[in-house]
């Protein structure tokens, strides 16, 4: 998985740091856009391996039951992230204000950190997945590498098909103005601060219901799994009601103030993160805890083809760049759409129970 990560991240890496203006050339024209985004992604470029890096040893220790490390390197990487970038991009205690740069250089000196100390307690741990060269050699075993291509293979294919459609919804939104790139990009931590809140909780449910299937107890399996996803999803409802009735303190964190046009759009668009959120957390816990862990990413992936790149896409980039809708109904369509065809779809695949299976024991 190491091996395979980097590999796979090392172009992103390259290509972002060699053809920065390239790449932004694909979201907007404004010249002053490109250069400072341009900045940022060269400073940022290592950024793509040491995520993967660390992803795949974090999702490796929380699958063998060690969730704590993780968090703790974690949470001690985003506080390094946060106070460098005040320190940084504003130049506070004496250090010269770098703006972008700054933001750019706090990211890739905080996941480097992260990396780091990661790596280094498992060694002074002494952990089990520790590796040598010659443990690292004796992983690849022909039929080792076929059943881990067998199952990896799909999952990427599904993750970058989803990357790949945020990708094209982002330069829907910056094709429709600055201005309505600014606006989802103003409040996209929020959407990503609110998901990330369950994000947690729907790798506990995957962990557990695969645990489960690979027990072949496929009952606990099947309970387990209508319980976790109506525990998170009915915590994602609380929490939703909670951030659309806090909409004015949470705009009220920005200043100075940002462009008229975009406060006005902001708070529909924290609506619609609100009111959305528990939906699209069910079809987290139907397609990563459930149907993954029992092997149907073919299913997942085709799901996420049809859906994003034949229906929602296509009719999202009609209402903002034919139509010219407004940037807030744009956004509630992307959501909302993905969302509402998803959920269905998912629970009439769960209801098969075609993914009672063991991945372990499959050949």
């Amino acid at each position: 998985a190491l091996l395979t990560g980097i590999l796979l991240t090392l172009p992103c890496s390259l290509l972002t740091f060699f053809m920065p203006e390239t790449i932004l050339a694909w979201y907007s024209e404004d010249a002053a856009l490109i250069q400072a985004g341009a900045a940022f992604l060269k400073i940022t470029a290592p950024f793509h391996v040491l995520m993967a890096i660390v992803s795949i040893i974090a999702a490796v220790l929380r699958a063998t039951g060690k969730s704590l490390l993780p968090m703790l390197v974690g949470i001690f990487a985003l506080s390094c992230n946060t106070g460098l970038n005040y320190l940084l991009i504003f130049g506070h205690f004496g250090l010269p204000a770098l703006g972008v740069e700054g933001a750019g250089l706090a990211t890739l000196l905080a996941k480097s950190l992260e990396c780091m100390l990661l790596i280094a307690v498992l060694y002074w741990q002494k952990s089990s997945i520790c590796l040598t060269a010659q443990r690292f050699m004796q992983s690849f075993q022909v039929l080792e590498v076929q059943r881990f291509l067998r199952q990896s293979l799909p999952l990427l294919a599904n993750e970058m098909i989803w990357a790949m459609g945020i990708f094209a919804f982002t330069i829907v939104y910056s094709h429709m103005g600055t201005s309505a790139l600014a606006t989802v990009a103003m409040l996209t931590p929020i959407e990503s601060m609110s998901i990330q809140l369950f994000i947690g909780l729907t790798s506990a449910a995957a962990i557990l219901i695969s645990t489960r299937l690979g027990a072949q107890d496929f009952q606990a399996a099947k309970q387990a799994a209508w319980l976790l996803g109506f525990i998170i999803t009915l915590a994602a409802m609380l929490y939703g009601l909670i951030l659309a009735s806090c909409y004015q303190f949470i705009l009220g964190l920005y200043t100075p103030q940002p462009h008229p046009e975009i406060m006005q759009a902001a708070p529909y668009i924290i609506w619609v993160i609100a009111a959305t959120l528990w939906l699209r957390l069910y079809n987290v816990v139907a397609c990563v805890s459930i149907l993954r862990s029992g092997g149907e990413a073919k299913f997942t992936l085709y799901v996420d083809v049809v859906v994003i790149w034949l229906i929602v896409l296509p009719l999202t980039a009609a209402c903002g760049l034919l139509w010219h809708w407004p940037i807030q109904w744009v956004f509630a369509l992307a959501i909302s759409a993905e969302a509402l065809i998803k959920a269905p779809i998912y629970s009439l695949r769960i209801q098969t129970k075609q993914w009672l299976t063991s991945l372990v024991q499959s050949k």
